[in-house]
């Protein structure tokens, strides 16, 4: 069984979301979104694990 979490690249969240960079960071600051994870050693870019995404844009949704 893989135990490893998926990592959501920030762009493809900002895909899903139709969020801008600046408001997922807000977001991440307010305790809206998880901490973001830097995706390598060389690597600018940066992700959010998949599962807790998914929990937090559908628990969005429903309050809405």
């Amino acid at each position: 069984m893989n135990t490893k979490e998926r990592i959501l690249p920030l762009v493809a969240l900002k895909e899903r979301t139709g969020l801008r960079r600046s408001t997922i960071y807000l977001k991440v600051q307010q305790g809206q979104f998880p901490k973001t994870i830097t995706l390598g050693l060389r690597s600018r870019g940066q992700g959010l694990p998949k599962r807790a995404v998914a929990r937090r844009v559908m628990s969005t949704m429903r309050a809405e």
